[in-house]
């Protein structure tokens, strides 16, 4: 009986260190889509910025001093909507959800949602 304590217990321990890698696997994942996701979003910010207000390159004297005034203006405003925009995790979620319910899917492909939620941070995997 002992032995078979030690094999269940082993078995057991290892099946946990399974689902502990398949974790750390999936958080890794989760990581390089959040930092891909930002990289995203400051690339798009810095592009609204350069074709709303331009370069600065062949500006001088007051023209530049107006150019950099706006360019902070609306830097700033920028900023304070990225912030805003889904600073209710709940609707980000619901966004997300109803984006990907809008889409279009082969018949005979059923997709699928799953989260991950973590103590400060939403994450999720598309499966198709």
């Amino acid at each position: 009986i002992k032995q078979d304590n030690f094999n269940e217990t082993n078995n057991s321990i290892q099946n946990d260190r399974q689902r502990i890698e398949s974790t750390q696997i999936l958080i890794n994942e989760l990581n390089a889509q959040v930092s891909e996701l930002e990289s995203d979003a400051e690339n798009l910010i810095n592009e609204i910025r350069n074709r709303k207000l331009g370069s600065s390159l062949n500006l001088s004297g007051n023209d530049l001093k107006i150019w950099e005034e706006r360019s902070q203006e609306f830097g700033r405003a920028l900023e304070k909507l990225s912030e805003e925009l889904y600073s209710d995790d709940i609707h980000f979620v619901l966004e997300l959800v109803q984006n990907a319910d809008d889409n279009n899917y082969e018949s005979n492909n059923l997709p699928t949602l799953h989260f991950v939620v973590l103590e400060d941070a939403i994450g999720f995997i598309k499966i198709i």
